[in-house]
């Protein structure tokens, strides 16, 4: 609001301006002005917006602004729109020094001033610049280039390969957004495009209805939908929220597109979507238009550029270009879901092979209060004997290459489909941890209590037992082999020995003597290694026996990437498959109820026959 000067030169002759008020753009308003005197003394507001919101501002007694003058604006909008331009109009109005001077000393007041019966501050200023912004005289219109940064195009066919339904939100024509969705690829050129139109609530739902029933019945290989202005409002209302969801998430519908959005609507369909589809969402933009979406989505992704930083200073995640998008998801996205998946598993693996050791030693103990370990040893289990294998696991474990990750997309879908970490993963994790804790348990107390002749001697011998088969099954479940990790699940084993030994010595008297001596009687024993090698041997070879089964006959496609690995060949067979079932009506499901017939293995069978074999 404060006072400028503007330097302009016109055929050659230098003209200074004065800028008397910026008013700044808003979501609700939809355009920005500037109040300027000219050099002769007139004063004029130069507003420029939205052609719908400019239509309704503009003064109809002018000729300029006339039918037939609209007419032939809309046309060109249109040509402009269709060549995928972002279009806007100007106009002007003239003021009088007495009209301005008024407007603004009531200007001024209301930016100093508190909420109060009138209004917030910000309620009062938009009332007065809605105020000055009428009777405008349209000037011309403005369309500009918006050119699609590189990458675009790849980025947004990958993320559909990898099953991502894409939104796209807009403050742009719809022509405009359509354009610039078919010139990057978003809407394939075989897509069937269903508008709607309605402005009014019900018929709005007529609408949605019946391309629903449409859509139903239709051949295309997919749809997109266009949604703007008024007839988005008419269907977000109460009694058309369910039916729009239903639209937008259509088996046929693979984008949607809403154009002539402000930030507020924009994040209103972000919550739409979280509450009703249940769904996780990622919003991206580059500019504070964005902002609200942003941080109404569950992931929010600011892209730094020529637009400022407010969206990715608002952002979970910042990156400067958009191609950048596939690298966070489908890479580092898709590892961290991996890792973070089979590192819970395993905690809860590991935690319930010592919890079931004391279920079971309360029925010896007489339902007493005594535990079945000593207390440092509860302490050390997972703070020493199994922390920094899974840690290491969590950081630096890829079950896939990262150039894999890209060139197949596809590897994200298990993710997207919480398959695997559910409650079915979690219940086979849980049961397999009680299946290995009562082998355990067995073995241990049974066949080798009485040789032991000691409680503390079984609980030594039962503890030692638990902590090779935690570290056996972290070396199973690690798909990726580094020194150091290899390194550390030695030296853990390792220095757990040398721990127990000192700690059933001397130094530990102190701490617990009634632990003294017992690691010298238990090693005597070849009963004792004789258990343990054996329980960590079965255990091993069980896994092993399943991830085999599973690899010959019911393989997964990280499993065939992983067969493709050296082999060039099968990649390509199997990147031609996936691309003929991304070509087909159904995205592929990974995971089949087909069988193979158990005289081939998984190395003899055809891509083909394998991709047939997981596909439903």
């Amino acid at each position: 609001s404060s006072t400028e000067n503007l330097d302009s030169s016109l055929n050659s002759s230098h003209v200074k301006f004065k800028v008397l008020h910026e008013l700044a753009f808003t979501s609700d308003r939809k355009r920005m002005s500037v109040i300027v005197e000219f050099p002769d003394g007139t004063i004029r507001v130069i507003v420029k917006g939205a052609d719908n919101v400019m239509k309704e501002i503009a003064d109809p007694s002018i000729s300029v602004n006339s039918k037939q003058m609209w007419e032939q604006t809309e046309r060109q909008l249109y040509q402009f729109s269709r060549e995928g331009l972002r279009v806007m109009l100007v106009g002007h109005r003239n003021l009088s020094r007495d009209d301005f001077k008024s407007w603004n000393a009531r200007y001024m007041a209301a930016l100093e001033s508190f909420t109060d019966r009138g209004g917030t501050r910000k309620e009062k200023m938009e009332k007065l610049q809605a105020e000055i912004e009428v009777n405008i005289k349209m000037l011309g219109v403005t369309a500009i280039e918006d050119k699609l940064q590189e990458g675009v195009p790849g980025t947004l066919k990958l993320l559909k390969k990898a099953n991502i339904k894409i939104w796209v939100l807009t403050g742009d024509k719809q022509n405009t957004a359509v354009n610039i969705g078919k010139s990057c690829g978003l809407i394939g050129w075989g897509y069937q495009l269903c508008y709607i139109r309605e402005t009014e609530e019900n018929a709005c739902r007529a609408q949605m209805q019946a391309l629903i029933e449409a859509l139903n019945i239709s051949t295309s290989e997919g749809a997109a939908l266009m949604v703007s202005g008024k007839s988005l409002r008419a269907s977000m209302t109460e009694s058309n929220r369910d039916v729009l969801m239903d639209l937008m998430n259509h088996d046929k519908v693979r984008v949607v597109i809403a154009s002539r959005m402000s930030p507020k609507e924009k994040a209103n369909i972000v919550t739409l979507v979280k509450t009703t589809l249940k769904v996780i969402t990622l919003a991206i933009g580059d500019g504070a238009n964005d902002v609200s979406m942003i941080r109404a989505a569950h992931v929010g992704v600011g892209i730094r550029g020529k637009e400022g930083m407010q969206a990715a200073n608002s952002a979970d995640y910042a990156i400067s270009k958009f191609r950048f998008l596939a690298e966070l998801l489908l890479v580092h996205g898709n590892l961290s879901y991996m890792r973070n998946s089979a590192l819970i598993l395993y905690f809860f693996y590991k935690n319930l092979l010592m919890a079931v050791q004391q279920i079971y030693f309360t029925f010896v103990a007489g339902y007493s209060s005594e535990e079945v370990f000593d207390g440092y040893m509860l302490n050390t289990f997972n703070l020493c004997w199994t922390a920094l294998p899974i840690l290491l696991f969590s950081v630096f474990d890829r079950p896939a290459n990262l150039d894999e990750l890209i060139e197949f997309p596809q590897l994200y879908i298990p993710g997207n489909r919480s398959e695997l970490f559910n409650f079915r993963t979690f219940w086979i994790s849980f049961a397999e941890a009680i299946a290995h804790g009562s082998i355990i348990w067995l073995v241990i107390w049974i066949t080798t209590h009485d040789i032991l002749e000691s409680y503390w001697a079984a609980s030594v011998a039962t503890y030692t037992a638990v902590v090779l088969v935690a570290n056996t099954k972290m070396v199973l479940i690690t798909t990726t082999w580094f020194w150091f990790n290899a390194l550390i699940i030695i030296l853990t084993i390792l220095v757990y020995f040398l721990f127990i030994w000192l700690y059933c010595g001397p130094i530990g008297f102190s701490f617990s003597p009634w632990l003294f001596g017992v690691i010298q009687m238990i090693v005597i024993q070849p009963m004792y290694w004789l258990a343990v090698l054996w329980l960590v041997g079965a255990l091993f070879l069980q896994d092993y026996v399943i991830y085999y089964i599973k690899r010959a006959f019911f393989p997964s496609l990280l499993m065939l990437v992983q067969e493709s690995r050296s082999d060039n060949q099968l990649k390509q067979e199997l990147l031609v498959a996936l691309d003929s079932h991304n070509k087909s009506k159904s995205l592929p499901v990974w995971g089949s109820e087909k069988k193979v017939p158990a005289a081939r293995g998984v190395k003899d069978l055809n891509l083909h026959t394998k991709l047939k074999m997981m596909a439903t």
